[in-house]
């Protein structure tokens, strides 16, 4: 999912392509789901630590 995020990122700082705002919509949208993923893998595994150690 990430070479999404970085490709526009990289079009936007090499080859001065300016994204649309559907486009940064869509990398928020990507980096958000992202977070919450990872921040709830975070959580469970601190669960799971603390119920079998």
């Amino acid at each position: 999912m990430l070479e999404t995020v970085f490709g526009t990122i990289w079009a936007w700082l090499w080859l001065a392509e300016v994204p649309s705002r559907p486009t940064l919509f869509a990398v928020a949208i990507i980096l958000v789901a992202l977070a919450l993923f990872y921040w709830r893998e975070a959580v469970a595994a601190r669960r799971l630590q603390g119920i079998a150690p």
